[in-house]
């Protein structure tokens, strides 16, 4: 079996200059993890493309397009999701890259190891995301197009509608917001009330009715002003996973049949004992990489099987992940 792995940052289609080392780190090691971990499944070969701005490919045993351009990446794309048997996917939510993506490998009628893109197409959408929470009793933060229809609050969180990560999040005071610009490079500004609490997540791997729900990790930021994600610990709060469980059952009820791998933002509030989702990213995420040194198997092969699994063994200590 061939699989495509195409990590956006990495790929060649990425046209800026790569000079943000916490966000290449941070696509390089999700690339190379996703590699090593299905290169270890029996009878798979990998292809995936390289930008060659990175610098030799640093694994051995791969496929490897080397690319010198977009254009040569999106030929090397439209080429290897058509003649791959399967394709993961890693890009950005913003200027819908990671639904084109996906809606690519489906057109192509090969198989896609990823989130299908009519819900890529909620999820990367934030406000979206908010009203589907709503409509489906789930505990969120209000989400707003313009100050003049928010809440009061002290501070507000300022961030894109369709971003990935904490790109162009910041928070700012009640004068700051309300004279925020919204709109920017990447779309459309939303704007939340700042919520004080545990900013946790969550991963999970879902193929058809089997949902194998990761452990709660907290999320590690620089600051409390840009919200930049610099690791995480886990496992925490153990207490709180059957709460968690329900909010994805509710989350996904609509999605049946889903497969692919998720990551949930959430906030804990303890003063007044409340979980909030934040967000959901319909890709494999940063936090991967701290599972996959928790987990006492390989967690990628769980998307490659087609019969029922036992429950995913972990190792009886903690991973403190940090993004150097």
């Amino acid at each position: 079996m061939n699989i495509f792995i195409s990590e956006y940052l990495c790929s060649g289609a990425w046209t800026h200059p790569l000079d943000d080392a916490g966000l290449l780190n941070e696509a390089r090691g999700m690339l190379l993890a996703t590699i090593g971990d299905f290169s270890k499944c029996r009878r798979i070969e990998i292809w995936t493309t390289w930008d060659h701005r990175l610098g030799p490919f640093p694994m051995t045993d791969i496929q490897v397009e080397v690319t010198h351009s977009a254009e040569e990446e999106s030929a090397a794309f439209n080429k290897l999701v058509t003649t791959a048997d399967a394709s993961f996917v890693i890009a950005p939510e913003f200027h819908g890259l990671l639904k084109d993506r996906s809606s690519q490998v489906e057109t192509s009628g090969r198989r896609l190891l990823g989130v299908p893109s009519i819900i890529v197409e909620l999820f990367s959408d934030k406000l979206a995301t908010y009203e589907h929470c709503r409509s489906h009793g789930i505990p969120t933060i209000p989400t707003y197009e313009s100050f003049a229809t928010c809440l009061s609050s002290s501070f507000f969180v300022h961030k894109p509608r369709f971003g990935a990560g904490s790109v162009e999040t910041n928070r700012l005071t009640h004068e700051e917001a309300k004279t925020a610009r919204m709109t920017s490079d990447f779309g459309p500004m939303l704007l939340q009330p700042c919520v004080e609490g545990e900013s946790l997540s969550v991963g999970l791997i879902a193929r058809g009715d089997q949902i194998d729900l990761l452990p709660l990790t907290r999320q590690i930021l620089s600051d409390s002003q840009s919200f930049k994600y610099i690791g995480s610990d886990l496992p925490v709060f153990p207490e709180l996973q059957d709460r968690v469980e329900a909010i994805v059952k509710q989350l996904l009820r609509p999605f049946p049949s889903m497969t692919g791998y998720l990551g949930i933002d959430l906030l804990y509030v303890p003063s007044v004992d409340e979980l909030l989702l934040v967000e959901v990213n319909p890709r494999l995420t940063t936090s991967y990489l701290a599972y996959r040194q928790l987990a006492d198997e390989n967690l990628l092969a769980r998307l490659l099987s087609t019969t029922s699994l036992q429950p995913i063994r972990w190792l009886d200590q903690t991973i403190q992940l940090r993004l150097t």
